[in-house]
């Protein structure tokens, strides 16, 4: 309960916390409780039968006082205020502004999973990742990287790139080439609700591609020429 009680926020390893704290109270109240688990089984729902309700009752107002629910849940409004902005931030950062959208395939990855924020209709955005590939390596320090919801594409904001062989640098990344790929610019591509929209942008906003193969911007779009 003291590492229960330390952490930040309980949202994100709820999962953890309650299926362990149940198993430890159903132990006490019903011991053969595994023999009848099923995967749909309410841990709730078993506990609160296996109580009979006489020990449930009017408990809820004293728990609450017990371990401070109204600071918890003060907190926790807090937070998801702050994670909505920050899905905001997220999703104007990588719709609107000039990305560099890397197709990925054969891939791995190394990240830190408390981080990662999923941005409903895009994907998920790591905050720092390591994205290695048949193309080369992704690293991405600070600012985000969108993985997109299908897995074939890693987007970070192209707003300042610089490019010195196989090393382009963009603001908080770093993106190192294999031998035989190379960088070009390509008609941007802008992230929206329904998939990817082509748009013919200005030189300085256009969106920088990776793909050694031939692409598609979508299912509905010509199949492209061009190849890097």
């Amino acid at each position: 309960m003291a590492y229960i009680l330390s952490q930040p926020s309980f949202v994100r390893n709820f999962g953890y916390i309650s299926g362990s704290l149940y198993g430890l109270l159903l132990d006490n109240y019903q011991p053969n409780w595994r023999q009848n688990i099923e995967y749909k089984s309410n841990l709730g729902e078993i506990l609160k039968d296996a109580c009979d309700n006489q020990e449930i009752g009017d408990l809820t107002e004293k728990i609450k006082n017990k371990y401070n629910y109204a600071s918890i849940y003060s907190n926790e409004a807090a937070i998801k205020v702050e994670k909505e902005q920050l899905i905001a931030d997220y999703k104007y950062k990588f719709t609107e502004s000039p990305s560099l959208a890397i197709f990925i395939d054969n891939y791995d990855l190394r990240f830190d999973p408390n981080t990662v924020q999923p941005i409903p209709d895009l994907g998920t955005v790591y905050p720092t990742i390591e994205l290695i590939d048949n193309w080369g390596t992704l690293s991405v320090s600070e600012g985000g990287c969108l993985i997109t919801e299908n897995w074939d594409k890693a987007i970070v904001t192209a707003d300042k790139i610089d490019v010195k062989e196989n090393i382009i640098t963009g603001n908080g990344w770093k993106l190192v080439l294999s031998e035989g790929y190379t960088i070009k610019i390509l008609l941007s591509l802008i992230l929206t609700k329904m998939g990817y929209e082509e748009k013919q942008l200005s030189i300085d906003q256009k969106c920088v591609i990776i793909d050694k193969q031939k692409y598609y911007h979508t299912d509905r779009m010509d199949k492209q020429d061009d190849t890097v």
